[in-house]
Parts: structure tokens; C-alpha cells; sequence
């Protein structure tokens, strides 16, 4: 991921694609407070089979242990994050059996079920959908835009996309939301210096003119609107609110996941106020 590459070189692109296709009659496990799917909402299939496993416990912050068909065993976390409102005793899990000479484990953990709502917990997944709905003109307030490079390195920060349109370039960066209560969405669960450097960074930028933006991924269903989670990180908040006043755009969008299918659901509205006091 620290490779030395720059918006010149070519693009070196790890995720296939093509095993991703539309599909367009979703009608994922729906949880309470969300909204009835429609039947064009545009999807991407998950390419891999997804095994039905429980939670037990967590030894680190990149390794669960699962019960799996009656065997424990132990499945690779691709999210760091905090995640201790998901990951309880007894959850049901979907993983992937994914082996290789290299590995510690031979499974990843992709999703974790809360009530009827399946939440990702991969954050590769975010990116691999952003591409898809980017390329594919899913996104209206990405319109005309395509993906020209992929985790881009400008400066002391590497960037998950550089999208063109026309002569015009834009920086983006992609942020995946697992935390939702009562229909709001917050991130991050835990303090990332890394978001709030990538914030202050893209609001240099745009004040040289440049064009940036920051999408941040609900990866489950049940939220509806936005905002950054001030108690647990206010640094970022704060690094969000000088970031579109410097000019970056700050969008939020939904999906509806299941283990087939990543399905998206629409823009809600993000509130970057600080809480009063």
C-alpha cells in the first residue's frame, strides 16, 4: 500500500472487477427503520461463496475467532476498527475460506449481522463499490466522472482515486462506515489520525485549486443520515468541517448489503456541526 506511486505512473489495479456485475431485483434482509429497496437499485454481486460462521472473540485488532461448522478457528479482520458494537458473543458472521502459503489464517471475515441488518466489515469492499458505481454513472453528484487512478499517491498521502473528467482532475477519498444508532451513521468508531491527516490535506489542495472530495461508504442499511462521531475523534470532526470550507466536497452515501449482493441506496444528509458546549 506504501508503494512509491504517483498520479503519472500507470495505475496498478488489484481488484477484479469484472467478477462484480449488476444486479438489479435485490431484495436484501431488511432491518427496522429501513427503507423498501427499489427494484433498479444499481448492485454489484459478491464474487466469492460466503460461509455462515459465529463470532466468539477477537485476540486482535486483525483476527477473529469464529466457530465455523463446529470447529474454531481463527479468520483475518480487514477492519481495524473498534467495531465493539458489532462483534459480540454468538453474532452470525459471513467468511471467506481464503488459504494461501502466506496467510496466518485460512479464512477472512467479510460480514457481521446485527438484528436483520448485515453490516460489512471488509474495508476493501467500499472501494471496489465506488468503482463500480463511479464507472458505471450511478453517482449523481459524480456525473461524467471516471476513475483514472487508483490509491494515488499526492505528496505525503496516497489517495484512493484520481477521477477525470475532461481536462478536469479530482482527488477522492474513501471512507467506510460501520457505526449506526437510531438511524445515524458516524464515523470514525475509533481515533484515525490517518482520516484527519487525509482531510487536512485535501483542504490544502482545494485551496490551491484543485479539485477534492471525501465519500464516506455506510456499508449497512439502517441509517439515513450522517455526522462524525465528536466524542470518540473530534480532531477529525474538526478537520472535516476546515475541509469543506476550504472547498472539499463531503458526501455520504448508503447500501444495502447482504451475502451476495452490495447494493446502493441513495446520498443521505451529513451534519458536520460540532455538538453545542
Amino acid at each position: 500500500m506504501d508503494n512509491d506511486r504517483s498520479v503519472n505512473h500507470a495505475p496498478i489495479y488489484r481488484f477484479r472487477l469484472a467478477l462484480w456485475q449488476p444486479h438489479k431485483h435485490i431484495h436484501p434482509s431488511m432491518g427496522s427503520g429501513t427503507i423498501e429497496p427499489g427494484l433498479n437499485d444499481p448492485a454489484m454481486q459478491i464474487p466469492w461463496e460466503l460461509l455462515a460462521a459465529t463470532f466468539i472473540n477477537r485476540p486482535n485488532r486483525f483476527v477473529t475467532q469464529i466457530r465455523l461448522d463446529g470447529e474454531v478457528l481463527r479468520a483475518h479482520l480487514p477492519d481495524p476498527g473498534r467495531l465493539k458494537e458489532l462483534l459480540l458473543p454468538g453474532v452470525a458472521l459471513r467468511v471467506q475460506h481464503t488459504p494461501g502459503p502466506k496467510r496466518k489464517t485460512d479464512y477472512t471475515t467479510h460480514l457481521v449481522q446485527r438484528g436483520n441488518v448485515w453490516i460489512c466489515i471488509n474495508t476493501l469492499l467500499p472501494n471496489r463499490f465506488t468503482d463500480f458505481l463511479i464507472n458505471g454513472g450511478h453517482l449523481p453528484f459524480l456525473s461524467g466522472w471516471t476513475v483514472e487512478r487508483r490509491e494515488v499517491k499526492e505528496g505525503a498521502s496516497r489517495f484512493d482515486f484520481l477521477l477525470a473528467k475532461g481536462a478536469e482532475r479530482m482527488f477522492l477519498e474513501v471512507k467506510s462506515v460501520t457505526y449506526a444508532e437510531d438511524g445515524l451513521a458516524q464515523f470514525p468508531d475509533a481515533v484515525t489520525e490517518r482520516g484527519a491527516r487525509h482531510a487536512r490535506h485535501l483542504a490544502e489542495l482545494a485551496r490551491q485549486g484543485q479539485r477534492t472530495m471525501i465519500l464516506f461508504v455506510i456499508q449497512r442499511d439502517d441509517a439515513d443520515r450522517f455526522r462524525p462521531m465528536w466524542d470518540r475523534d473530534p480532531a477529525l470532526g474538526h478537520a472535516l468541517v476546515a475541509a469543506r470550507k476550504a472547498g472539499v466536497a463531503v458526501h455520504a452515501i448508503r447500501t444495502a448489503v447482504s451475502p451476495e449482493t452490495f447494493a446502493y441506496r441513495g446520498e443521505v444528509p451529513i451534519d458536520l456541526s460540532p455538538p453545542a458546549g
